[in-house]
């Protein structure tokens, strides 16, 4: 699939790459007649793997699937060893075709097959990007729609015109509305310090990432009252296999599915922060629709998670151009012999 995005959008300077997003889509069946979908789509400077690596490790696994046993429920799933080891996308893409389609062959919805209690309603934060005055249209238009928690990239801007901007931005959303700051990683150790101090009068719910040296996050920590949290330091947690307790001094972990190892791992990471009192906060990785459903019922799962998850990020996909079920890439059959079709491309 390739899906347009409109160039003025430009989401994140660091992770989107060009005017297009690009993946395949994963189509299921099972004996029983259901059907599910899932999406496999590498986000450009933050997957470790490409979309040509993904495509071929989608192809290699096809057929491995077939006769694959589905659970009636998460609690009842046991990974089998072919989708150990896959590309993080890979991993989300299969199991979000899998376990829907077992959610499907028992009537439920996705979220109620990952947690019979899941939440009915899932809040999001809007994201803000582009110019200056972009930025403070879309965030009195989403104030007006009624949004009530709100994200600003600030990783390009300087000390001055950033710490103008959110307090403009604060204006505009109103005293009680949340506002989160995204710094990726922008910042040494005093500049944090230098920006984070003149806007702590804003009621900043958490910057994340705002270090190139991440070792120094906690230390950043006690530096200032603005609270932190995780984003591509959840990657190099999992790799370096570090204890969570480390990092219960952050406010939230931001949780990607598609950059931390599918599914499964996410449901199992979001409840080991909650038990050391870090939020979970699911986020998109400009998925097209077929992913993002995937992350909204993830997000209704996850326990006692009351805050905005960061899945505003279909807004930015040109209207009419995002990938319908029907322009899959390829697709398998759990009771027969797979059948690979060409990589859609969505024009």
């Amino acid at each position: 699939m390739q899906s347009p995005l409109p160039g003025a959008a430009n989401p994140s300077s660091k992770t989107h790459n060009g005017p297009n997003r690009k993946g395949l889509l994963v189509r299921l069946t099972s004996g029983a007649g259901s059907e599910s979908w899932g999406e496999v789509a590498p986000l450009p400077g933050r997957s470790r793997e490409s979309l040509e690596e993904a495509g071929a490790a989608v192809a290699k696994i096809l057929p491995s699937l077939v006769g694959l046993d589905l659970a009636p429920s998460f609690q009842g799933w046991t990974a089998p060893n072919v989708l150990k080891g896959l590309p993080s996308s890979c991993q989300f893409g299969f199991e979000q075709a899998i376990f829907s389609l077992a959610a499907a062959d028992e009537s439920v919805p996705l979220s109620k097959w990952f947690r019979e209690d899941s939440r009915g309603q899932v809040p999001i934060n809007a994201l803000l990007a582009g110019s200056k005055e972009e930025v403070l249209a879309q965030a009195r238009e989403r104030r007006r729609e009624g949004y009530e928690a709100f994200k600003l990239k600030i990783d390009t801007t300087p000390v001055d015109q950033g710490t103008k901007l959110i307090e403009e931005v604060r204006s505009a959303i109103g005293a009680d509305a949340e506002l989160r700051l995204d710094a990726n990683r922008a910042w040494d150790f005093d500049t944090a310090v230098q920006f984070l101090s003149r806007v702590e009068d804003q009621n900043i719910a958490y910057v994340e990432e705002p270090l190139a040296d991440p070792v120094l996050l906690k230390r950043l920590g006690q530096a200032t009252t603005v609270p932190i949290a995780l984003d591509e330091s959840i990657v190099e947690i999992l790799e370096q296999s570090c204890s969570l307790e480390e990092y219960a001094f952050a406010r939230a972990a931001i949780l990607k599915p598609t950059l931390i190892g599918g599914m499964a791992v996410t449901l199992d990471l979001a409840e080991r922060f909650v038990n050391i009192g870090v939020e979970p906060v699911i986020t998109s990785c400009f998925e097209t629709e077929v992913g993002h459903a995937g992350l909204v019922s993830l997000a209704a799962a996850i326990s006692g998670s009351g805050w905005a998850s960061g899945l505003d990020t279909l807004r930015f996909f040109d209207p009419g151009l995002s990938p319908a079920p029907s322009r899959a890439a390829y697709h398998v059959s759990l009771c027969e012999a797979p059948e690979i079709s060409r990589l859609a491309r969505i024009v």
